[in-house]
């Protein structure tokens, strides 16, 4: 049964609206009030599962109420009633259900009442749900994926997929709505962007939902923060690497090198967000920094270990000359002077085929030494 509460100051609307209600079954109105202060007062004690939320009212916005009744009982579903089509934007902004538009009609209220009785269903459903441990797994490096124990999440669309992606990259950020829409529909007018923005954030909210992860998406004045319990991102793995004091210890060295095998590429790099290329960069310096601690580490204690290394930074540093003559060096102290010097051509054939370079002449050096007869 989904118990429900209406708020209108006028009482005329209140009572037509609460005796179409009362048609409905397996829906209860528990309360109604013409003072929405009344309302936000009784809240916490009703239990309630849904509200009934004029927009117009006199002393108080439906949509400044509904913020509130939010705060005080974050999974109660909103059905805003309005007399005008254009607060259905901001009405979406605050995860409503529904709007309906005044006079409300019994068909209209019916297609509320479809859209509400799986919301109640879901509302169970996370609750036994929550007793369980939820993890969502995000992947980040290369291509974005969301993984819910062995089940990838898919997306409504391309755009849902990258809003999310931008949660995930800012999570428990503040940020305000006009810089999401910028971001991923800054090729559109603003009243058009909006529209697009709102559309795929009430995809998304219904694909988290439908996992178990409610109320991960707030809103308060004009700005979003995405929170949400239970996920994990691989860059945070990366994030406490490069954060551990040196000089290293066994135990920090387990640290980075269970790090490093996550770092498959850049931050969403095959999925081509504009906004992300910062945030790219900053995980390429702390994978470069990751790499060259575990080959410094390495160098005293284990030749084999730290070619290791070396290699796995070549194959996302290929043009690093740097890295060309650590890894030369690290093979003649190896016993490995061919295969050093095949090293340098390989990388000499690449810079020229690539760019029309030549190694710099300190790289040329130490290969021409090690051409000299031993």
């Amino acid at each position: 049964m989904i118990r429900a509460i209406l708020i209108d100051d006028e009482q005329l609307a209140l009572t037509s609206l609460e005796r179409k209600i009362h048609k409905f079954q397996g829906v209860q109105c528990i309360a109604s009030y013409t003072d929405p202060n009344q309302a936000l007062v009784d809240l916490s004690s009703l239990d309630a599962d849904v509200a009934f939320v004029d927009i117009e009212m006199y002393d108080i916005s439906g949509i400044e109420l509904a913020e509130k009744l939010l705060a005080v009982q974050p999974k109660l579903h909103i059905v805003f009633v309005t007399a005008h089509a254009e607060y259905a934007v901001e009405a979406f902004e605050l995860n409503s259900i529904d709007y309906l538009l005044k006079p409300v009609t019994s068909k209209r209220l019916e297609k509320t009442m479809s859209r509400l009785l799986p919301a109640a269903g879901l509302v169970v459903e996370n609750h036994i749900s929550s007793s369980r441990e939820q993890t969502l797994r995000v992947l980040v490096f290369h291509d974005f994926q969301a993984w819910y124990g062995d089940h990838l999440l898919s997306f409504k669309t391309a755009k849902v997929k990258e809003l999310f992606a931008y949660f995930v990259m800012h999570r428990n950020t503040s940020i305000h709505r006009d810089v999401l829409i910028e971001a991923l529909f800054g090729e559109h007018d603003y009243k058009k962007a909006k529209i697009h923005f709102h559309t795929c954030l009430s995809h998304l909210r219904k694909t988290l939902e439908a996992h178990g992860f409610a109320n991960g998406i707030t809103f308060v004045d004009s700005c979003y923060i995405f929170s949400m319990e239970g996920l994990v991102r691989d860059c945070d793995q990366i994030d406490a690497a490069y954060e551990l004091a040196l000089p290293l210890t066994p135990d920090k060295v387990d640290a980075l090198e269970a790090a490093i095998p996550l770092y498959t590429g850049g931050v969403l790099e095959l999925n081509g967000y504009e906004w992300a290329y910062a945030l790219s960069e900053v995980y390429r310096h702390k994978a470069v920094a990751l790499f060259n601690r575990l080959i410094d580490y390495y160098q005293g204690l284990d030749l084999d270990r730290a070619h290791h290394y070396l290699q796995l930074q070549h194959r996302h540093q290929p043009y690093s000359e740097h890295n060309i003559q650590q890894m030369m060096l690290n093979l003649v102290k190896k016993g490995q002077r061919s295969e050093a010097l095949r090293i340098y051509k390989e990388y000499e054939r690449m810079l020229s085929h690539d760019f029309d370079l030549e190694p710099d002449e300190k790289l040329t050096e130490l290969y021409h030494m090690l051409c000299l007869p031993q």
